[in-house]
């Protein structure tokens, strides 16, 4: 009997070590915190607007492709990191250049 107690306990140790079970327990966590902030009708319309999301995301990766949606990704990224940069650099320069000319 208490070899069995052993193998149940090094089977429930297994198990808690296994990614499954962390993800499982980081869901549940993640539920209890939602259902203490937030009321259901709130839950609701965000698992909607992340379904939605979801498919949308989804529907581009169709269409375009691995290559495609990385392309799509990286023009982005680039474009929202560089906003008005070329402006302000053009300006700096402009001004850097004005100083050394007496223009």
């Amino acid at each position: 009997m208490a070899n069995s107690a052993g193998n149940a306990e090094a089977e429930m140790n297994t198990a808690m070590d296994s990614i499954e079970y962390r993800l499982n327990s980081l869901k549940e966590t993640g539920t209890g915190i939602a259902q203490n902030l937030f009321g259901r009708e709130d839950i609701k319309t965000a698992i909607d607007g992340f379904t939605k999301l979801g498919e949308a995301v989804e529907w581009i990766t169709s269409k375009l492709g691995l290559f495609g949606t990385l392309g799509l990704g990286v023009g982005l990224f680039a474009g929202i990191k560089n906003v008005g940069r070329d402006k302000m650099f053009s300006l700096s320069f402009n001004c850097f250049i004005c100083r050394q000319h007496s223009f």
